[in-house]
């Protein structure tokens, strides 16, 4: 509910989608043809330290979600700057830079999990989104309170 309880400016919006598409039959007859994921964001925070970020899995098969947190919009960590990473493997995320290299760190929370996944450089990777499912994420600039 703090999502979305919390005002920052604007509701949200879709920042990224996959160039290709894929085709999700209608019950009613009626295919819709929608981008392989979409990415969305919101603002938690007017001082740019906190973005919820939601990543939608559209295609029929389990699929590895990438975020490159220089692309979310209004997200202060973005910023580079010399960090070590971390990661909760258990979770089954992963981190895709060496530590203690120029990067742009930014911890993760899993909103529906309600844990912290750890602090990452330059991007974060859920790994095996299932079909039409989706990993609904706070990205910030330090640890991050409950969501």
């Amino acid at each position: 509910i703090a999502v979305n309880q919390a005002w920052a400016g604007h509701s949200g919006s879709c920042f990224a989608s996959a160039a290709r598409n894929v085709t999700i039959p209608g019950e009613d007859g009626f295919d819709v043809r929608t981008p392989e994921w979409l990415y969305y964001s919101k603002p938690l925070a007017k001082d740019r330290s906190r973005v919820a970020v939601l990543l939608m899995n559209l295609r029929s098969e389990a699929s590895d979600l990438s975020l490159d947190f220089a692309t979310v919009p209004d997200l202060a960590c973005a910023a580079p700057h010399v960090i070590a990473t971390t990661g909760n493997a258990d979770i089954g995320q992963r981190e895709t830079a060496p530590a203690a290299t120029t990067a742009h760190a930014c911890h993760v929370r899993d909103v529906w999990a309600r844990a912290d996944v750890g602090t990452f450089a330059d991007r974060f990777v859920a790994l095996g989104v299932a079909a039409h499912d989706a990993v609904f994420l706070v990205v910030g600039d330090v640890p991050l309170v409950a969501a």
